[in-house]
């Protein structure tokens, strides 16, 4: 099935033509370079009996990258709210994340364009903080930066400019207690991603 057709796009390659591309065609066309898709496995190991199963994971990756939730994804694919819900539910875990992931941080490594920036033996890591609705564990009040209450993104950078790991902490931590807390061993992905790409980070050295 062609999912670039079904989300509308127009374009193909944002490289090659130089011209705009819209985030779909983007997306697809990174995962046929990739294969980042492949990792989205059933979590009952079943095989997709329909090709729209191929693009449905699409969909469901952009509605939580663009935030847009199951409602808009559904008005701009045209693929139902239930659908999304179960595609997410069933493909879009923290393991099939984490290998997905691992897959891009691997093939950024590997292109020639990614060692002008650095070698992917250094990096560096910082937090964002969000408001958060609803009950959380790990939100907190803190007048400074919400008005009610929020999270902490704490995301680790490569100097190759590639995300290779992402955890929520609470608010009110100090950032170099995560730092310490992570480097110690405690956050898989990245960790798994190090390894994968041959890297030799300090992260490494902890762990050994």
């Amino acid at each position: 099935m062609n999912c670039t057709g079904r989300f509308g796009a127009t374009t193909v390659s944002l490289v090659r033509s130089g011209g705009k591309s819209l985030l779909p065609a983007l997306l697809i066309e990174v995962d046929q370079d990739t294969r980042f898709s492949e990792a989205f496995t059933h979590a009952g190991s079943a095989q997709p009996r329909n090709p729209d199963l191929t693009c449905n994971p699409y969909a469901s990756v952009l509605t939580y990258a663009c935030n847009l939730g199951y409602a808009g994804m559904a008005d701009a694919s045209g693929i139902s709210e239930d659908t999304l819900a179960w595609t997410s539910q069933w493909y879009l875990r923290q393991d099939t994340l984490r290998e997905a992931n691992a897959r891009l941080v691997n093939a950024h490594h590997r292109h020639p364009l990614a060692a002008l920036w650095g070698g992917g033996t250094l990096s560096s890591a910082d937090g964002q903080r969000f408001p958060q609705r609803g009950r959380s564990l790990t939100a907190h009040a803190l007048s400074r930066y919400f008005l009610d209450e929020g999270t902490t993104t704490y995301t680790h950078l490569s100097d190759q400019h590639s995300i290779y790991g992402t955890t929520v902490i609470p608010t009110t931590w100090r950032e170099a207690v995560a730092a310490s807390f992570t480097d110690g061993g405690c956050l898989e992905s990245c960790c798994a991603a190090f390894h994968s790409a041959r890297y030799s980070s300090r992260i490494l050295a902890a762990t050994a």
